[in-house]
């Protein structure tokens, strides 16, 4: 009997065995090489190490979908005719809130959707010059509208690809809507 307790292994008893340790060791090590290495670059090359960072980490946790209130005019904004969706997400808009409807009931419902107060970007262009949307064949910065608490935006993307919708208004000395405008702006390197 006591040859049958001795012939258990090692495992069973609570012991690891000198190749399960090894293996251990070299699981643990080839893990903390990744992070010796970031280590070794943020101390080498700050800035180009919070790039890569941001690079792997955004698409974990970025916002990968448009939203939900223009789902279907966006799903047809691929390609050369991108463009013609700016008069579409604005006819949207002036269905779902037409002229009239009070600023604190589109800035409540836009909100909801996820859209964000909009921050102006550095050397940006405006997306309307002279009453047209801007269409453009570069990568470039929109700037918000003038009036920066009468807009707001909403981003998503995956990966290096971006893309932008831009909601901007006006309201009488009543609050109510006159006018009411969407813009989308993708960008993929």
């Amino acid at each position: 009997m006591r040859d049958e307790q001795d012939s258990q292994p090692e495992a069973a008893t609570g012991m690891a065995t000198p190749r399960r340790r090894r293996w251990i060791g070299i699981g643990l090590s080839i893990l903390a090489l990744p992070a010796l290495a970031l280590l070794v670059l943020a101390q080498l090359y700050p800035d180009r190490t919070v790039a890569l960072l941001d690079m792997l980490l955004r698409p974990l946790v970025a916002n990968t979908r448009p939203p939900a209130m223009f789902a279907s005019e966006l799903a047809a904004a691929r390609g050369p005719d991108r463009n013609e969706i700016n008069p579409q997400l604005t006819a949207r808009l002036q269905q779902d809130f037409p002229l009239g409807t009070t600023e604190a009931a589109l800035k409540k419902a836009l909100l909801a959707q996820g859209f964000k107060p909009v921050e102006a970007p550095r050397n940006c262009v405006q997306p309307v010059q002279n009453g047209e949307p801007l269409r453009i064949d570069r990568p470039v910065a929109v700037c918000p509208p003038q009036d920066q608490s009468k807009s707001l935006k909403y981003e998503w993307g995956s990966g290096v690809c971006r893309a932008t919708v831009w909601i901007r208004w006006s309201t009488d000395a009543s609050e109510v809507i006159t006018l009411l405008d969407g813009y989308y702006n993708a960008v993929c390197p």
